[in-house]
């Protein structure tokens, strides 16, 4: 086994090593994961928050320099480019998704970009607004960081469903809550239950605060953003939607009300 990092924007994660097979995620730039064995051109890698699968081997890479120095970062926008030099009008580099992960080598903005190194060891900026350090975000206080988990889920806001997916390109209810809590930093498991290896414990209704997570018996999920109202990506609207806990708002889903199965969240202390 060997660690090593997605290298594409969008690694995407099989079920089997075959394009034709069952999509199940979709892994972002600069995420490190371990590679459990290779088949053809394949490899069967782990993520840390629990998901295993096959990617093709080209999406995945050793960094060609010591990322030990850098501060993990993490992109906060939905997409935004890495440019060859801090210039708008620079040539991309790369384009990556919210939630990808980039290595900052300084903290000072050069023209509104900061400087980041990427995997084949070249250097390559970001706009300052569109990133933010890993450290940074885990530092908040807990209403700060549960109120960033919830804009990050609201960035998903109107994106299309897609099984397996993780971008505003497409994306399904455990894609939506397990993305947005690994944008600031935090991984739970990438399904739509309660998994005893990771931090979300079960939780009262009456328990329940913005970022905490709605599980139904039809294996689906959602995040609860506050005032009875939760955001989800579900098949039945196509999109990321809003739906309500209180029968008397025009967003309330019988249907899915009636599904609840339980309630989760972590402890932030």
């Amino acid at each position: 086994m060997e660690d090593l990092y997605i290298n594409v924007p969008i690694a995407p994660l099989f079920i089997a090593p075959s394009f034709n097979a069952t999509l199940i995620d979709e892994v972002l730039y600069g995420t490190k994961v371990t590679v459990l064995f290779k088949k053809d051109k394949w490899a069967c890698i782990k993520t840390d928050y629990g998901y295993t699968g096959y990617t093709p081997f080209y999406t995945l890479e050793t960094p060609k320099i010591d990322l030990s120095g850098t501060m993990e970062s993490i992109v906060s926008a939905q997409s935004s480019s890495i440019l060859e030099y801090p210039n708008v009008k620079s040539n991309t580099i790369a384009t990556v998704f919210c939630g990808s992960r980039l290595f900052m080598i300084d903290t000072v903005v050069y023209k509104n970009y900061v400087p980041i190194v990427i995997l084949n060891g070249n250097l390559g900026f970001i706009h300052k607004n569109n990133i933010r350090k890993k450290d940074d975000i885990l530092k908040l206080d807990e209403d700060k960081l549960r109120s960033y988990i919830v804009e990050q889920a609201f960035l998903y806001l109107g994106a299309t469903y897609k099984y397996g997916g993780k971008t505003h390109l497409g994306i399904d209810c455990s894609g939506l809550c397990s993305q947005a809590y690994l944008n600031a930093g935090i991984s739970i498991y990438r399904d739509s239950i309660i998994h005893k290896d990771f931090p979300v414990k079960e939780k009262n209704l009456t328990e329940l605060k913005k970022a905490d997570l709605i599980y139904f018996k039809d294996r689906h999920m959602a995040m609860y953003v506050g005032d009875g109202i939760y955001i989800h990506s579900n098949a039945t609207d196509g999109r990321v939607a809003l739906a309500s806990l209180n029968s008397y708002d025009s967003l309330y889903r019988k249907d899915l009300s009636e599904k609840i199965d339980c309630f989760g969240g972590i402890d932030f202390i």
